[in-house]
């Protein structure tokens, strides 16, 4: 999987990587050496409270389920598949289908497709807290709702 991160003020995290994920281009694109297992990379903003907005490029795909994007909670595991829960809130882009609390696989528009530009928007503060994915600048569908507690930022 070789994702981009349009906006350079976003970049991957070298230290919140699988070992397999490797890192180019200034820390913008993260490619996966190895597609057997998950890997995940984090980005290296951390995100407590305000409106956050990046994008990022797909720019190859080796199964519709293998890409996710979207937040998770500190202390996530890097070597796992993302669960619905309190952990991780995204969007399956090459499945069409977004994951969160009570929205666990859930179909969310069309699948996407390599050179799709996926668009994240996040609000985070007092009661309004939500995730917002667009593909190619349109958003399928509502917001993905984050619960408050348990998810550790």
């Amino acid at each position: 999987m070789l994702l981009t991160i349009i906006d350079k003020a976003y970049v991957w995290d070298v230290n919140s990587k699988g070992k397999d994920i490797e890192l180019l281009d200034s820390d913008t694109v993260a490619y996966k050496k190895e597609i057997e297992d998950f890997e995940t990379v984090l980005g290296i903003i951390p995100l407590s409270s305000g409106k956050y907005y990046w994008e990022i490029i797909i720019n190859n795909i080796s199964e519709p389920e293998d890409l996710f994007i979207g937040i998770a909670a500190k202390g996530f595991n890097l070597y796992s598949q993302p669960a619905p829960g309190n952990q991780f809130w995204g969007y399956i882009p090459c499945a069409g289908r977004k994951m969160g609390t009570n929205a666990d696989r859930a179909k969310y528009g069309e699948m996407c497709v390599c050179n799709d530009i996926i668009g994240v928007q996040l609000e985070l503060g007092g009661d309004k807290r939500k995730i917002t994915f667009y593909r190619n600048q349109v958003s399928p569908y509502v917001s993905i709702s984050i619960e408050k507690h348990g998810c550790g930022f």
